[in-house]
């Protein structure tokens, strides 16, 4: 029993990470979070551009290039200031 409900976890932590959580994006902008990860704002195999730029631009002190479900491909992408 304890083995399916830690599969039923990881399945469930696996699937969290994969998706975009709307709901930490908001906590990042009101200021709760100085820590982001680029996979709340969402991840596309082929172009996570729009999503890295978001995460970057988010007012976060910390952005973290979490594991996805492949490499973080993206176009070119250029500093604004204050933010590197």
């Amino acid at each position: 029993m304890k083995c399916i409900v830690a599969a039923v976890a990881a399945t469930a932590c696996a699937a969290c990470i994969a998706g975009a959580r709307p709901d930490m994006v908001e906590r990042v902008r009101n200021g709760e979070l100085t820590e982001a990860r680029v996979s709340w704002w969402g991840f596309d195999a082929s172009d996570s551009t729009p999503f890295i730029r978001a995460a970057l631009s988010s007012g976060a002190k910390k952005v973290v290039f979490d594991r996805a479900e492949g490499p973080w491909q993206t176009l070119p992408l250029s500093e604004t200031r204050g933010q590197i």
